[in-house]
Order: structure tokens, then sequence, then C-alpha cells
């Protein structure tokens, strides 16, 4: 059996193992770490930034988006057992550090929850994602991103940005029959 290594393959992949290697070693050394880490590139089918939010592509190069959150739930000790979806953690909080909500509607920049979204607030951060479809609709369950809250009214949750991925049954987010899509509060400790 012959052995066969691609160069050009090679080096677009050492660099990012070296680095992720790296960041999980030493991420709690460095908990207000935030920016892009950048690699080039030759060959842009290889890559499929459309099915990350982290990653993106610009003039040749790859680039790898990474946060550990800003920290504005400030530092935490845990003496017990603690459930993030259930328990507030954090100093101050009278809802859970990480509540969730089902979603029934998402616009441009909204996702309605089916219930009053009490422990979410303007300067949030949260994950939307698409939990699962049903038997027929079930090419965008995975889908996901990160937003931060600007605001919240009755069961909307208005986003600082627009959502980007697309959580419903077709190819919009008009439709979201079948699917099981949660919005959910995303802590930053220190």
């Amino acid at each position: 059996m012959k052995l066969s290594i691609k160069p050009k393959k090679l080096l677009l992949k050492l660099p990012i193992f070296i680095f992720t290697i790296f960041f999980l070693l030493f991420e709690t050394a460095f908990p207000a770490i935030a920016g892009t880490a950048t690699d080039t590139y030759t060959d842009v089918s290889k890559i499929n930034d459309a099915a990350s939010v982290n990653y993106t592509t610009e003039s040749g190069a790859l680039k790898m988006g990474f946060g550990t959150g800003d920290g504005a739930d400030g530092p935490i000790t845990l003496s017990a057992n603690k459930n993030i979806n259930t328990d507030p953690i954090a100093p101050g909080r009278t809802s859970a550090d990480g509540v969730n909500y089902a979603v029934s509607a998402i616009g441009t920049n909204t996702a309605t929850a089916t219930t009053a979204p009490a422990g979410i607030a303007a300067g949030d951060e949260v994950l939307l994602i698409n939990l699962q479809g049903d038997a027929t609709n079930s090419g965008n369950a995975g889908n996901y991103e990160f937003l931060n809250v600007q605001s919240v009214s009755v069961n909307t949750i208005t986003f600082s940005s627009n959502v980007q991925k697309i959580y419903g049954a077709t190819t919009s987010n008009s439709t979201l029959t079948g699917q099981k899509i949660a919005v959910q509060r995303v802590p930053n400790y220190t």
C-alpha cells in the first residue's frame, strides 16, 4: 500500500488543526479572547462557509470567528449541582441563566416565542436553533445561529441583526409547520 500526502490539503488543514488544539488546551487562560483566525487557501470548492456561523471566506483567506462571550453575567461560583436551564446561577438573576422557549414564528429580525420569554432581555446573547423537522421537511433541522437581543415585547424577541439561516419547513421562515425551533439565552460568564 502506498501512502500519499497531498501538500496543499495538508497545508490548509494543519494550521487550523494546530490552532484548534491550542485554543482547546488554553481556552481558560484567555477568558476574554475574541476575534478571527485566518488561513489562506487555493480551492474555494473545498470550503463550505454557508454551513457554519463561524467560518467566512474573504480575498483568498478562510476566517474562523471565535469568542468566549463578553462576561456580562459576571463571575459565578458553584458549590452544588446546578441546571443552567432551570436554575438562576449568575448573581442577581431571577430566571434560569440558560432559559429557553419554543418559537412559533420568525421574521426578518424577530422570533416569536410561544410564551412570554421571561429571563431574556435586551443585550442578551441567544441561540436560535431548529431542533427537529417533520418526516417530510427536515432539511433545515440543525440550523442555528447566535444573535444579540435588541428588545423583548410580550412574546416577540427583536434581534440587533437579521436572522441569516432558514428554520422553516421549506426554503423560507414563513412556514414553521412541523419544525421544533427554540431560542435559548446564552450566559456570558467571566
